[in-house]
């Protein structure tokens, strides 16, 4: 399932996934639609195909379904994206959306958040 939201009031389009933790965005899809995020670290991840490593950020406000989000910390990936569809600005994990309890309608392609 896709989402759309704003960040820094700019759309964007993540995919929802279960299985991860974070929000990554692809830096190559959001360069040009959004600011240059502060840095303030890194994270590596290892996986199946080898080592990722991601950039700390600080995001700007968020809104998801109604619900902003200030203060989210996210992590940009300049990994190929290829893999992803020409929609998909990143991926949004669990743990942004444990913040708030959310709700998903999949016949619509809505989330919100209670």
């Amino acid at each position: 399932m896709t989402v759309q939201l704003t960040l820094g009031g700019r759309p964007l389009r993540l995919l929802v996934d279960t299985g991860s933790r974070r929000l990554v965005l692809f830096e190559r899809r959001i360069r040009d639609r959004l600011p240059r995020l502060p840095v303030h670290g890194e994270k590596l991840l290892y996986h199946i195909s080898g080592t990722s490593r991601l950039d700390r950020v600080s995001l700007p406000p968020l809104d998801a379904g109604g619900t902003t989000f200030e203060r989210v910390e996210g992590f940009m990936s300049e990994a190929p994206v290829d893999d992803y569809p020409s929609g998909i600005d990143g991926v949004l994990g669990v743990r942004v959306l444990a913040l708030k309890g959310a709700d998903f309608d999949f016949e619509r392609g809505r989330f919100g958040f209670r």
